[in-house]
C-alpha cells in the first residue's frame, strides 16, 4: 500500500486533471478526511468518490448485478435519498456513504432468505 503522503500526491494529480473536464460540475479534494478522497459531481448529477488503496480503505469487490438486484437498487435509492434529505450522506462529516448503504441492504436481503 502507498503511504498517506503518496496517496495524497496521487489524489492531487487526479484532482488537477479531472478539474479540467467539461462534464465535471464540482470537484473537491478532501485531504484531511480519515481516508482522503476526491469527490466529483458531474453535470449529469452523478457523484463519485475516488480513493487510493491504503490500509484504511475497503478494496473489496462486489459482483453486480447481484440476485434481487431490482429490490436492492430500489432500497438503496430510497435510503440514499433519505440520507441526502437528512444531510447524513457525507462520510467525511459523520454520515453514511453509498457503499455502506448498499452493503446493509444486501445483508438484509441475504438474511431474509430472498437473495
Amino acid at each position: 500500500y502507498p503511504t498517506r503522503a503518496h496517496a495524497l500526491t496521487l489524489l492531487k494529480k487526479i484532482h488537477r486533471r479531472l478539474r479540467a473536464l467539461p462534464f465535471v460540475s464540482s470537484i473537491t479534494l478532501r485531504q484531511k478526511a480519515r481516508v482522503p478522497i476526491v469527490n466529483i459531481v458531474t453535470s449529469y448529477l452523478v457523484e463519485v468518490d475516488i480513493a487510493v488503496a491504503s490500509p484504511q480503505t475497503d478494496t473489496s469487490v462486489v459482483a453486480y448485478p447481484p440476485p434481487s438486484a431490482a429490490a436492492a437498487d430500489a432500497a438503496v435509492k430510497v435510503l440514499k435519498l433519505c440520507a441526502k434529505e437528512w444531510r447524513v450522506d457525507k462520510v467525511w462529516t459523520g454520515g453514511i456513504g453509498s457503499w455502506k448503504i448498499y452493503c446493509m441492504v444486501r445483508h438484509a436481503i441475504s438474511a431474509s432468505g430472498r437473495a
